[in-house]
């Protein structure tokens, strides 16, 4: 399964080299964050702070956080309506993977500004005693 994950990140690479992605980033510009500060984020910013799931959609819809946007890693484009008035962005995924790491480094090379990555995901999450949603 490691092997999947490791296409779908070096795909995402290659796809945001050739959608024109000329911003380089580095691991200095990307705030990694945390459970405890997700739900402080979300419980603070008066909803504009947008929560977003880097997963498949049928893993979304098995369990994801709720208030969570689904936007796949390979789906993620310059300009997103959904993206266009959060003052944050966290991105997730299942937390055993890499996905937000990519996800969040895309959006940043993108021009998106406030990117979080929350790499504990979903496992995390739990961890911590946070709900989780059924469906889309």
């Amino acid at each position: 399964m490691w092997w999947k994950t490791m296409m779908v990140v070096g795909l995402a690479g290659i796809l945001g080299l050739a959608a024109g992605c000329s911003t380089k980033t580095s691991d200095v510009d990307l705030e990694v964050t945390t459970a405890p500060k997700v739900t402080n984020l979300l419980a603070n910013s008066h909803g504009q702070t947008v929560l977003v799931d880097v997963r498949t959609a049928s893993d979304y819809a098995a369990g994801h956080i709720p208030g969570a946007i689904n936007i796949y890693i390979l789906d993620i484009t310059e300009g997103d309506p959904r993206l266009a008035d959060a003052k944050t962005i966290v991105v997730y995924s299942s937390g055993q993977d890499m996905l937000s790491w990519a996800a969040a480094k895309k959006m940043l090379a993108l021009g998106y500004k406030n990117v979080m990555d929350f790499r504990g995901g979903l496992a995390e999450w739990k961890n911590n005693g946070g709900a989780v949603t059924k469906g889309k």
